[in-house]
């Protein structure tokens, strides 16, 4: 039973991290973002936020669930998908800084990407023993 618990514990934990990292930068009226003199580096700042927080989710959901791995990405798809757009609306109410349906769209991609590699993430999970049965 202990085992359990760590286990919900260890796959929460990083989730619901990334949830208020998230919440908390678009909280902020300005952000600054590093010159990289890459086009629109904010939007694969955007991407990569939103890939890691879905990849996080569905270790969150796998390990605390009895879950298909088809409901696990359903479920997924709908709870990153709402968080992005809440994420926007939230942005629109910070002095500063805006709504951008380009930047839903990155965050879009960057839950795509995450999804796209669904198979790999149990195999990791079990590579590193995290629900090692």
């Amino acid at each position: 039973m202990q085992h359990i618990n760590r286990v919900k514990f260890i796959t929460a934990m990083p989730f619901f991290l990334a949830t208020v990292a998230i919440f908390i930068a678009s909280h902020q009226s300005k952000i600054e973002i590093p010159n990289v003199n890459i086009w629109d580096f904010d939007k694969i700042l955007h991407l990569i936020a939103y890939f890691v927080y879905t990849i996080l989710l569905m270790i969150y959901l796998n390990g605390n669930f009895d879950l298909t791995k088809g409901k696990i990405l359903l479920i997924t798809f709908g709870i990153a998908t709402v968080f992005a757009i809440s994420d926007e609306i939230h942005q629109s109410f910070i002095p500063g800084r805006t709504a951008s349906v380009y930047d839903f769209l990155a965050d879009l991609i960057g839950i795509a990407l995450a999804m796209f590699f669904h198979r790999k993430v149990p195999k990791i999970i079990e590579k590193i023993g995290l629900l090692a049965k």
